[in-house]
């Protein structure tokens, strides 16, 4: 069953890819043990996960939490292993290996959840990845635990009005929302290739509920956050993976409408370095008619030192053309009826002087079909 929807602020069998530049039509060479691989992740590992709720705490948050007195509780890593699932569902489905969930990591994390929920109690402005100098209450130091996991976190929040059902914006559906990557801060989907990057090996994930008595906007809700950890010494100069030429969401192949979102994304594994997307241009096809591309948004570094995360292509299909394909209010997509192939083709993409053209399917299946 479908989870249901939400809005955010901010071993696996992956399905086997069809990418390079000439490659088969799948939907006349697709087999069957590709789909049910694709079906069987979906369902082994992404669903269980997404609707996880913590027993026994507010929207599926740990006890101990108190923003208002910087109480960050103990991270709860059985928990937690559902944010973990939720990575490695994305980068496997990606072709990247998995990481691992680090306990030390997790409690930073923790803390960087708290701070972060008390910044949205207390509606404390500034950067939410610089709590210090923004005037958190709950940071007196950059060397505060909390700051130090803001600041190299993904940060999601939310808020949602029941304690038994799962929160907005904790463990696995932050994750989730991070990879979603909505909202006009997020066009170089930042949060997306930090989850997705071919040199991360290791996270932390830290959640924190509170019910909101504030008589605002949230009175009586519970704002809920999540800070995923991934900013840590091995990272960026970890070994990348060999078999990996680049990292696309949607990835090539079979993907359930549950994790297709509007802001459709390609990175060169490759440092940022060595990487032009200058004279990059983009085309889509389905049904036989073209699909528009729009908003196009490049990250491409041109600096001489190392940079994190690694470049990116952005770019949002106009797929309203295509039959029985919509955007749900809450930037997924909702397929009614059969799978839809949908093709891709990046040209003169430059990596290390080189330019390559990048041609791969991506099919859409409806996961309330599963």
């Amino acid at each position: 069953m479908r989870r249901n929807r939400r809005h955010l602020s901010i071993g696996f069998i992956a399905a086997a890819a069809l990418v390079a530049a000439g490659c088969d039509d799948p939907q006349t060479n697709a087999t069957s043990a590709e789909r049910a691989a694709a079906v069987a992740a979906y369902q082994s590992a992404f669903a269980p996960a997404i609707n996880a709720v913590q027993a026994g705490s507010p929207a599926g948050a740990p006890s101990g939490i108190n923003p208002m007195t910087c109480s960050a509780g103990s991270v709860d890593l059985t928990f937690e292993a559902n944010s973990l699932s939720i990575v490695n569902y994305y980068r496997q489905q990606t072709g990247l290996p998995p990481v691992t969930l680090n306990s030390g990591l997790s409690q930073t994390a923790q803390e960087a959840a708290m701070v972060h929920l008390r910044r949205q109690v207390s509606s404390v402005g500034g950067n939410p990845h610089d709590p210090f100098g923004s005037g958190n209450p709950c940071v007196s130091s950059t060397s505060d635990p909390g700051h130090v996991g803001a600041a190299n976190s993904n940060l999601s929040w939310g808020a949602t009005t029941g304690s038994s059902t799962p929160g907005r914006a904790n463990g696995p559906r932050g994750v989730e929302g991070q990879m979603r990557d909505n909202g006009a801060n997020n066009t170089l989907v930042g949060h997306r290739r930090a989850i997705t990057s071919p040199t991360l090996t290791q996270v932390g994930s830290g959640s924190a509920a509170w019910l909101d008595t504030s008589g605002g906007t949230y009175n009586g809700w519970y704002q809920t956050t999540n800070a995923l950890y991934w900013i840590d010494s091995n990272w960026p100069t970890a070994t990348r993976d060999p078999d990996t030429t680049y990292v696309a969401w949607p990835p090539a192949g079979w993907s359930p409408d549950e994790v297709i979102y509007p802001r459709w994304s390609f990175a060169p594994n490759a440092d940022a370095r060595d990487v032009d997307f200058s004279g990059t241009t983009i085309t889509m096809e389905a049904e036989g008619q073209v699909v528009p591309v729009t908003n196009v948004y490049v990250r491409d570094y041109t600096g001489g030192g190392l940079t994190i995360p690694d470049d990116v292509i952005v770019w949002e299909p106009d797929l309203t053309g295509v039959s029985n394909m919509a955007w749900d209010g809450d930037d997924h997509m909702e397929l009614t009826g059969s799978d839809r192939f949908i093709r891709v083709n990046l040209f003169n993409v430059v990596v290390d002087g080189v330019s390559t053209d990048h041609t791969y399917w991506v099919v859409v299946m409806d996961a309330d079909q599963f």
